[in-house]
């Protein structure tokens, strides 16, 4: 008598109502989700892309406009700082590599 009590007291009413139907509603939700969060990465990274090209176009720009001036000083200057930047950015990408 006291075991179908305990039984009882533990078993929760919802899980008895959960049938196959709501299972297939939780996966379609869960895979609806995943969908979405390759979409909103897939459109990160086009962002991401787009942002890299223009910025690339306007330093090209800024440059060849500057050796037109005859500003070529300047333009190296710009440059070896650029090459100063990318090699840290690739070296921190060595470094946090290593880390993981």
């Amino acid at each position: 008598m006291r075991s179908t009590a305990i039984s009882s007291r533990l078993s929760n009413p919802l899980l008895e109502k959960i049938d196959e139907t709501h299972l297939h509603k939780i996966l379609d939700y869960g895979e609806a989700e995943s969908q979405r969060e390759a979409q909103q990465t897939y459109s990160g990274r086009k962002f991401a892309f787009a942002f890299f090209f223009v910025a690339l176009v306007a330093v090209v720009g800024v440059l060849l406009f500057l050796v037109s001036q005859g500003e070529r000083d300047l333009a190296a200057q710009i440059l070896g700082g650029l090459a100063l930047f990318g090699a840290g950015f690739v070296g921190g990408l060595g470094v946090g590599g290593r880390r993981r």
